[in-house]
């Protein structure tokens, strides 16, 4: 639960009244209906959903809303997850980078609610009529990017966790509440942070592969222009970006924030924005973003600091990967040095290409993907074996791989079945060069 100073206790009550005197408390749950979810470290969990309906400056919306918590609030964690639905895969953090274990066998509760009407951030196409700036949805679940994004209705479900009684019974009174943000995501939690509704809507924030400026869409997230300047009192934020970032977009501006004592940032070397099976970049980053999540959970219920800030070393001049000047230092392998180095990095077993610019893996999304250019069989400068033998190659790897683990970059679970896969792979193996 939450430490509050003085002034916040007596700012508390006033908070309470704005809520209930502000025209958006006209939002409410609607249609409610609960179920079982499941159970995690020896506590029942139920899913509620339902309806949430408003109006904000764009019109009335009418959306579907999810929470998912303890049967018994008692049991909780003291805090609840946001995460706004991503276009393309929905509750992407929770079922897909996170896990459901990670989240609720640490007790916490999680709450989602449709935002847009571009694919899957609605929540539920299902749920048709979805309702949006005064307009229902067509196709619900259709990608189209010029569809209504209503960032007001996400501060409105926000507030009304807090303050409305039904979700309150569910969530409990006044836990700590955290964002969770990916991709798209990640920019309309800035774009909510960085505007006059940001302070004092959540505890944490924890915005991964985001861009800067937002190349994507910058018509609807226009608050992600210029240049980035950390706001004040919009709680502690952890920012986790991949190389792929640094090639696409000015996301080296986040660097700004270093030594902040309310910010950290982490650059993960060789990683795509979207990691792809070879021929195209494999690096997965979801280890990091896990052990950031935890880092940020301890942070704010016990105190406990997160890793130090890990940024990617620079170098002025033509980067020798990408022919342009991407400001980004190289060892011998081609691999970008400093930042978070993934085992696979580390020990060279590739030369890892963030992105690939041109290429498109969506349709007018390009450079998401990156390419990937085995070495394993490739002899060192010297003429030497890269990996003399099997054992050398796992041995190396899980050097890095405690490395990571020890300065808390990887969770143990991770750790582990990251030197597992690098057992049971064939590198280093007799024959497998001939």
């Amino acid at each position: 639960m939450k430490n509050h100073s003085p002034i916040l206790g007596i700012l508390w009550p006033l908070a309470l009244f704005l809520w209930t005197a502000h025209p958006s408390a006209a939002a409410v749950f609607t249609d409610t209906s609960s179920e079982p979810f499941g159970t995690f470290e020896g506590v029942q969990f139920l899913r509620h959903s339902g309806r949430f309906q408003g109006s904000t400056s764009l019109g009335t919306f009418d959306v579907p809303f999810e929470l998912v918590a303890p049967a018994n609030p008692g049991e909780g964690g003291g805090a609840v997850l946001f995460e706004a639905p991503h276009f393309f895969f929905g509750p992407l953090g929770r079922d897909f980078i996170l896990g459901r274990t990670l989240v609720f066998d640490r007790g916490l509760s999680y709450a989602s609610v449709g935002w847009a009407g571009h694919g899957l951030s609605v929540l539920d196409p299902s749920e048709a009529p979805i309702i949006l700036g005064g307009q229902e949805v067509e196709s619900p679940g259709a990608f189209n990017p010029d569809s209504t994004h209503d960032f007001e209705l996400v501060v409105q479900f926000v507030m009304a966790l807090k303050f409305d009684a039904y979700a309150v019974g569910i969530v409990g009174n006044d836990p700590l509440f955290y964002a969770f943000g990916l991709s798209q995501t990640s920019s309309a939690l800035l774009q909510i942070l960085l505007g006059p509704d940001g302070p004092g809507l959540f505890d944490l924030n924890i915005l991964t592969l985001q861009f800067w400026p937002q190349i994507f869409g910058a018509e609807v997230f226009d608050n992600l222009t210029g240049e980035f300047l950390p706001q004040g009192g919009i709680g502690r934020t952890l920012i986790v970006n991949t190389e792929g970032e640094l090639i696409l977009s000015d996301a080296e501006q986040f660097r700004i924030t270093t030594g902040n004592l309310d910010y950290r940032v982490y650059e993960v070397s060789g990683a795509p924005h979207f990691p792809l099976a070879p021929p195209l970049n494999p690096l997965d980053y979801s280890p990091v973003i896990r052990a950031v999540f935890v880092a940020g959970d301890e942070w704010m219920r016990w105190g406990t600091e997160p890793p130090v800030d890990a940024l990617i070393a620079t170098l002025a001049g033509v980067d020798p990967i990408y022919g342009f000047e991407t400001g980004i230092a190289r060892d011998i392998n081609g691999n970008a040095l400093g930042g978070i180095r993934l085992p696979e990095v580390a020990v060279g077993q590739a030369t890892y290409v963030a992105s690939l610019v041109d290429l498109e893996i969506l349709p007018g999304l390009p450079g998401l993907a990156g390419a990937i250019v085995e070495l394993g069989c490739v002899p060192l400068a010297d003429g030497s074996e890269r990996f003399r033998n099997h054992g050398v190659y796992v041995s190396r790897f899980g050097q890095q791989v405690n490395w990571l683990r020890g300065h808390r970059y990887v969770l143990p679970s991770d750790a582990e079945l990251m030197k597992e896969a690098a057992a049971a792979s064939n590198i280093g193996k007799p024959g497998v060069c001939n």
